[in-house]
C-alpha cells in the first residue's frame, strides 16, 4: 500500500498505544527506521499486511475491534493531512460521498502516480439516502471492519449521525490478513442505515477544518505566527517600505502598458478610417496574448495556504489590478514584424518614471510553454448549495481542478507531473489588463484571436455551462479554429446523483436562444458571429450537443475507469456513460453511440509507474481514432466554407477549419469576467 496508508497507521498507534508498541511492530518487522515505509511512494502489500498483523499481536487484540477503532482513527488522520474538504466536497450526505469515493481515490493515485495503487472500490444500490446497500470490493482480505470504521466515524463527524452498518454478505476467509488470490471472491454487501442526530446531541470533530480554505490556518502558519512573535528584530519591511515598492509596481505596470499602446499603434492607425486587416488583429493580439502559471491560480486540496489563495482568485467579486501582473507575454507567438516589449523599448518610459528595474515584471514564460485557454463561469450555479451541498465550495473545487489537469497536461508535456505549476492558462482576470479602459477594449474585441493562439482548451463544466453565452462562444470557436482532441474537460466534480440529470437536461435541451449573457446586446453580437460562422442556427446546436457528448465520455472514462480494476472498469466506466450513450441515441447521433459501446480499458497497462498518465494517453489514442473523425465530418457540414480560408490566416495553417474576425466591443470582462 502506499506510504499514506502507512502514516496514518503510525498516526493510530502513537495516539492509541504506547510508544512501544510501533517500536515493537517495526522489530517485528525488521525495519530499524521507519522513515522507510513512511516515504510517500507504493510499498509491497505484503509489508502493510504484515504491520497491520504485527499490531494485533503485540496488543493481544481482537482483528475486528483493532481494525475498527484503526478505521476510526483513519478518520481523524485524512483531516489532520488536509482531506477534509475535498471529503466534504464529494456530497452532502454519506449516500453521495460513497457514490463518488472511487472519485476520491482516483484523484489521489492523480496526486501521487503510482502504478501499482489499488484502492477498494465501493458500489452503491438504491435510491434512498438514509437506507440503502453498499458493495465493497478489495484486492486484500480481511480489510472489512476497517472500512466499517471509517464509514461509521465519517457519519458521525462530517454528517452527525449514527449509522448501523448490518452484513449481508461477507467473504468466507476468516485468516490472517492476506492479499486476495484470483479465486477469492472478496465482495463485501452491507446495508447501511442512517440516523440524523438531534442538534443538541451533534459534535464536532475535534480536530476538523470546518472552517473555508480562505480563513483556516494550518501548524505551520500557527508556527510561524509564534515564531514572529518571539523574535525581537524589527519586521524586515517596515511598512513605509512595502508602500513604496507597492507604487513602484504600478508606476512598472503603467510604462509596460504604454509601451503595449505603442506597440498597437504601430501596427494599425487608428486615424485611417480603415478596420484592422486579420494580420494587424493577429499581430495586436500577439503583443497582448499572455498566460498566468497554474501556480497561481491553482492548488492542492492538502494545501491550504495555496488553496486559501487560489480559491479566493476565483471568488468572481475579487478585482485586483495587481492580477494582471501574475501573467506574462507570451513571446513564443510573437510575430516578425512586432517589437517584441524589453527592458530597451521601455527603458523611455521609464526613465521619465525613474524606475530602472522591470525584470521581474517582464520575464517571459519560455518559449516553448504551451498556452491553455481556461473555459468557466465565474458564477456558481443557482441551486449549487441544493445540488453540492452547503459544505461544497465552488471556488475551491476549480482551484483543486485545474491542478488536477494541469498535472495531467505536465505529465504529457514535460513527462513530468510535478512540474504542474509551469503550466499557463489564459484567464481573462489576469491576463486582461482591466485597469487601462483602451487595452481592455483591445482586449474584449480580441477574444477570437486569443482563443485562436492558444494551444488547448480547458473547460471547467457544471451543469449551467452550457446556459452562458459566452462560454458557449468559447466552445465553439475553439472548436472551429482547432482539433477536437485540444480540448478537455473537468466535469467529474460536478457530477453527483443529484446533478447528473441536470447535466445531461443542460446537453439535451441546449439552445442558443435560451443561453444568458451579462448585456443583451452580447447576444447580438454572438448571434452574428454564429451566422457568419456556421451554415444554420441548428447546425451551431447539433455541434455544439455532439462534442459535448463526446467530451464527457471521453472525461469520464479518462476519470472513473481504472484500466486495472474490473470492478471500477464495470462500475465506473459503462454504468457512468450509459446514460450518454442513451442521450447521444435520443439526439440522433447513432454513430457516436457505437463507439462509446466499442470502448475498451485495459487490464495491464505497462510497467511504467504512471499509470495515470499512460491511461489517459490510451483514451486520447482512442478518441483520435474513432471520434475527432466523426466531429470534423459534422463540423465540415457544420462550418461555412467562408470560414477557412480566414482560419488558416490567423492560425498560420496550425489548424483546419476556422471563423472570421469581427470588430466589436464586448462586455464579457469588464466585471472580472460575467459568466
Amino acid at each position: 500500500m502506499h506510504g499514506l496508508f502507512h502514516q496514518a497507521f503510525k498516526y493510530f498507534i502513537l495516539n492509541t498505544f504506547p510508544r512501544e508498541t510501533w517500536d515493537e511492530i517495526l522489530r517485528r518487522l525488521g525495519i530499524e527506521n521507519d522513515a522507510t515505509i513512511l516515504k510517500m511512494e507504493q510499498h509491497d502489500d505484503a509489508l502493510t499486511l504484515a504491520a497491520l498483523d504485527s499490531g494485533i499481536e503485540v496488543e493481544h487484540a481482537e482483528r475486528d475491534a483493532f481494525l475498527e477503532l484503526f478505521g476510526a482513527s483513519f478518520v481523524a488522520f485524512a483531516v489532520d493531512a488536509g482531506y477534509y474538504n475535498q471529503l466534504r466536497s464529494l456530497g452532502s450526505s454519506l449516500f453521495d460521498l460513497l457514490t463518488n469515493i472511487n472519485l476520491f481515490h482516483f484523484k489521489i493515485e492523480r496526486d501521487f502516480r503510482s502504478s501499482h495503487a489499488a484502492f477498494p472500490v465501493f458500489v452503491v444500490e438504491g435510491d434512498c439516502e438514509t437506507d440503502f446497500q453498499v458493495r465493497y470490493s478489495s484486492s486484500r482480505n480481511g480489510l472489512e471492519p476497517l472500512v466499517r470504521g471509517v464509514l461509521i466515524q465519517v457519519a458521525k463527524d462530517m454528517y452527525h449521525s449514527d449509522l448501523t452498518v448490518k452484513v449481508l454478505q461477507s467473504p468466507a476467509w476468516r485468516g490472517p490478513l492476506r492479499i486476495a488470490s484470483p479465486e477469492d471472491d472478496t465482495t463485501v454487501i452491507w446495508n447501511l442505515r442512517i440516523q440524523p442526530r438531534p442538534p443538541e446531541a451533534q459534535e464536532a470533530p475535534g480536530n476538523a477544518r470546518l472552517r473555508s480554505p480562505a480563513c483556516s490556518f494550518s501548524f505551520f502558519d500557527l508556527h510561524t505566527m509564534f515564531v514572529s512573535m518571539a523574535n525581537s528584530e524589527a519586521p524586515s519591511k517596515p511598512v513605509a517600505e512595502k508602500v513604496a515598492a507597492a507604487a513602484s509596481r504600478q508606476t512598472v505596470v503603467e510604462a509596460v502598458l504604454e509601451a503595449k499602446c505603442a506597440a498597437i499603434n504601430r501596427i494599425y492607425d487608428p486615424t485611417s478610417g480603415g478596420e484592422p486587416t486579420i494580420s494587424e488583429r493577429m499581430d495586436i493580439s500577439r503583443a497582448l496574448f499572455r498566460g498566468v502559471p497554474a501556480s497561481r491560480v491553482a492548488a492542492l486540496w492538502q494545501d491550504e495556504a495555496g488553496m486559501g489563495r487560489a480559491s479566493q482568485f476565483w471568488n468572481p467579486y475579487s478585482k485586483l489590478a495587481d492580477y494582471y501582473t501574475w501573467s506574462k507575454d507570451v513571446e513564443s507567438f510573437r510575430s516578425p514584424n512586432f517589437l517584441p516589449l524589453t527592458q530597451e523599448s521601455l527603458s523611455r518610459s521609464l526613465i521619465r518614471r525613474s524606475i530602472s528595474s522591470v525584470s521581474s515584471f517582464l520575464s517571459p514564460r519560455p518559449a516553448a510553454t504551451k498556452i491553455t485557454f481556461l473555459s468557466h463561469s465565474w458564477h456558481q450555479p443557482a441551486n449549487w448549495d441544493a445540488a453540492m451541498g452547503e459544505g461544497c465550495s465552488y471556488t475551491v473545487i476549480k482551484a483543486a481542478e485545474i491542478c488536477g489537469v494541469a498535472k495531467d497536461l505536465a505529465a504529457i508535456e514535460f513527462g513530468d507531473y510535478t512540474r504542474w505549476p509551469e503550466i499557463h492558462f489564459w484567464i481573462d482576470k489576469c491576463c486582461i489588463p482591466q485597469a487601462h479602459p483602451e487595452l481592455t477594449t483591445w482586449c474584449l474585441d480580441l477574444l477570437e484571436e486569443f482563443i485562436a493562439l492558444s494551444d488547448r482548451l480547458v473547460v471547467i463544466l457544471s451543469w449551467s455551462y452550457f446556459e452562458r453565452l459566452w462560454c458557449v462562444y468559447e466552445w465553439v470557436c475553439f472548436l472551429v479554429h482547432n482539433k477536437a482532441s485540444s480540448i478537455t474537460l473537468c466535469s467529474d466534480a460536478f457530477v453527483r446523483s443529484r446533478t447528473l440529470p441536470l447535466l445531461l437536461d443542460s446537453v439535451r435541451s441546449f439552445s442558443l436562444a435560451k443561453c444568458k449573457c451579462f448585456e443583451e446586446k452580447d447576444r447580438q453580437v454572438l448571434t452574428q458571429k454564429v451566422d457568419t460562422y456556421f451554415v444554420s442556427e441548428h447546425a451551431f446546436e447539433q455541434l455544439l450537443k455532439f462534442t459535448a457528448i463526446a467530451f464527457i465520455v471521453r472525461d469520464m472514462i479518462s476519470r472513473r475507469a481504472d484500466p486495472r480494476s474490473p470492478f471500477v472498469t464495470a462500475q465506473g466506466g459503462a454504468d457512468a456513460i450509459s446514460p450518454w450513450v442513451e442521450l447521444s441515441k435520443e439526439c440522433g447521433f447513432d454513430d457516436l453511440a457505437v463507439c462509446f459501446t466499442s470502448w475498451r480499458g485495459d487490464s495491464e497497462m505497462g510497467a511504467g509507474r504512471d499509470v495515470q498518465t499512460a491511461n489517459l494517453q490510451k483514451v486520447d489514442a482512442w478518441f483520435a481514432k474513432e471520434i475527432e473523425p466523426l466531429i470534423e465530418a459534422l463540423k465540415k457540414d457544420a462550418v461555412r466554407e467562408s470560414a477557412d480560408e480566414t482560419s488558416r490566416t490567423m492560425t498560420g495553417g496550425r489548424q483546419s477549419s476556422c471563423s472570421t474576425s469581427s470588430r466589436s466591443v464586448c462586455s464579457r470582462s469588464n466585471s472580472g469576467a460575467t459568466n
